[in-house]
This record gives C-alpha cells, structure tokens and sequence, in this order.
C-alpha cells in the first residue's frame, strides 16, 4: 500500500545562509522544487510538515505552490551535523504516469514455523528495487515468511507484488532464510576468530622438540667442553 502528502509551500525570493536561518527560526525549512523540464523554484515549508513526511517516509507528495498542485517525490533533506534539525530539502517533480525506479525496505509478515523450532532468521535482502508508477509506489515490500521450515528461503521470485510493478533485483537472490542457531553461532565464531590480514599463519611453538641435527649439535659442543 502507497501513501501521499499534502505539503503547502512558499515560494522563496532570497537564497543565502542568513535568509536559510532566519526561515529556520521562524519554524520553517528552505528547500526546492524541480525535475521535469521545468525551472527549479526556490520555496519553503513548515518544520513540522516536512519532517513529518520524513518520519512516516512517504513517497508521493502532493505539493501546493502559488495554487497550483505538483505530484512530488522527496528526493534530498540536509540535517545539521548532529541530526537536530532539518536544513533543507529537495523535491523531484513527478509525473503519476510515468514507471520510476525506487528502493523499498521489506517487511516480514508471519511467524515462521522453523523459527518454532529453533531456527534463526537470516537476512539476505533488507531493501528491493522495484519499478513502477509514480503513484503505485509502496511503503514497503511485504514477504511472507509463514511457510519457512529450518533451511528454507524466500528468493526474490517468492516475493508477491501488484500487477503493474516489477522487483528489478536477481529473481534468485535470498531475502530471508531460517538457518540452524548452531551453525549461525558457529559462523559469528569463525568471523570473529579469523586472523587479520597480514598476520601470522600460526601461532608461534614454544617448547617444540628439536630436531635430530639439533641434538648432534648439542652433542658435539658438549664434547669440545670436555678436556
């Protein structure tokens, strides 16, 4: 399921930080509005509106400026250093006919029936690319993982969607397996164990047992020690 935003903005007739700073002390944040051959407008948007969009990440935004409406994309937001507020942002104009290409986070739904007995979930895919209408792009990308035993998988050809959409990634690759705990275990184990890169082979020997040429040598100087 796809969701949409109403955004009402303002056009911006000053560009520059000291404008940017004064628009984000009033309670509202700079940013523009282009794509589609058209000339990009500067404008601005209550704080609380656009972050708002961000929180719940909505994809399509309907975009009101001077009256008139704009089907929009949120194609860029700037946070200060610390991630305390917004700066500014971008949108793209869209056109609801027009097939687009997006990533879309997946969702697990389900409770797998390996999970019951011990499994453990292993993630292959968090993220699938999907190309689509501008106004039929979803939230999220649902797999269903209800039928999984231990050592199962759902592969991107598994994966259900509308009709009209497309996932662009490997119709083979894995998006979720239910793997044993022990040999998940087992993997973190190894990783975390493996010697760094340009280490030593082995471990030194200590104490090893010398050799047979080791031993007449000793033997000799044992000698030449004796009068």
């Amino acid at each position: 399921m796809h969701t949409e935003a109403e955004l009402v903005v303002e056009p911006r007739k000053q560009r520059g930080s000291l404008e940017a700073r004064r628009l984000r002390r009033a309670g509202f944040v700079p940013g523009n509005i282009y794509g589609h051959g058209q000339p990009p407008v500067m404008m601005f948007a209550k704080d609380d509106a656009i972050v708002s969009i961000i929180k719940h990440k909505v994809r399509v935004i309907n975009v009101t400026l001077d009256g008139k409406v704009e089907k929009c994309m949120l194609q860029e937001v700037q946070w200060d250093t610390f991630g305390n507020y917004l700066k500014h942002f971008d949108v793209l104009r869209i056109d609801p006919n027009e097939r687009i290409t997006v990533e879309v986070p997946v969702e697990l739904r389900g409770t797998a029936p390996g999970m019951m007995r011990g499994g453990v979930l292993e993630h292959g895919s968090r993220h699938l690319t999907v190309r689509c209408l501008a106004y039929m792009v979803p939230d999220v990308i649902v797999a269903k993982i209800g039928g999984l035993d231990l050592d199962q998988a759902l592969h991107v050809k598994d994966i259900e969607v509308p009709e009209g959409m497309e996932i662009l990634n490997n119709p083979e690759t894995i998006v979720i397996r239910i793997g044993h705990i022990d040999a998940a275990r087992a993997a973190a184990a190894a990783a975390s164990s493996a010697p760094a890169e340009g280490s030593a082979a082995g471990p030194e020997v200590i104490g090893k047992k010398p050799t047979e040429e080791e031993d007449k040598a000793a033997a000799g100087d044992k000698g030449k020690g004796k009068k």
